[in-house]
């Protein structure tokens, strides 16, 4: 599904992003998908190194870092199997700004957004995944209280700040999911917005690393 999902990058309303890809050395035609796309898009760029496999984890912490070094102002996080809508890129990056004039550049700020969850062949199985598993977002003075319990912010409709990835950065190794890290320290330090649209087509198939339905079902 990855050409899929690049592609619903490449067509962001509202301005352009420079793509930045990690492959944690994956074993299928990823690898040969991300090279065709590299050579035909300048906007998109594949990082190498000799790390090895890493994990989903540290492998967003090293692309983290990455952007950090290069002096990103704001930075989405991208899965490889999603969809996203049009206008993701410019509506969450209208709300990082809002949030910095409201609180300063260096508060550390989160944006994060409701999903639609999709089928493999891109069915709409669920028109809002928060609905879905009945997840209810807390008030903002709450936020913190809740993440310790359990993470709501799904790690592929992430938008944060620069403060926020200087902050998160690098995400530390016995930390098991990014997302609940990089929302803890926005909790923690800075602040959280939700936005109420599904900004992301969550897709749901055999080999998800992390299941839109099961998981909250075990949080539960």
């Amino acid at each position: 599904f990855v050409r899929e999902q690049i592609e619903s990058i490449l067509r962001q309303e509202g301005g352009t992003l420079h793509i930045l890809i990690r492959d944690d050395r994956s074993d299928d035609a990823t690898a040969a998908i991300l090279e065709d796309l590299e050579r035909r898009y300048e906007t998109i760029e594949i990082l190498t190194d000799n790390r090895g496999r890493v994990g989903y984890a540290q492998n967003f912490s090293l692309l983290m870092q990455e952007a950090y070094r290069r002096g990103a102002r704001y930075v989405l996080l991208s899965d490889q199997d999603d969809l996203w809508h049009p206008h993701r890129g410019a509506r969450q990056i209208a709300a990082l700004e809002r949030m910095e004039r409201s609180n300063g550049p260096a508060t550390p700020c989160l944006s994060h957004s409701d999903l639609q969850l999709i089928d493999e062949h891109g069915y709409v199985i669920a028109v809002s995944m928060r609905h879905e598993q009945g997840i209810r977002l807390p008030q903002p003075e709450q936020a913190l209280a809740q993440l310790i319990a359990a993470n709501y912010v799904t790690g592929c409709t992430i938008a944060m700040n620069q403060a926020l990835l200087a902050l998160a950065t690098p995400v530390p190794a016995v930390i098991r999911h990014h997302d609940h890290w990089i929302a803890l320290c926005a909790a923690a330090c800075g602040m959280i917005e939700s936005d109420t649209a599904a900004l992301v087509q969550y897709r749901q198939h055999g080999a998800n690393a992390i299941g839109g339905r099961k998981l909250w079902r075990s949080w539960r």
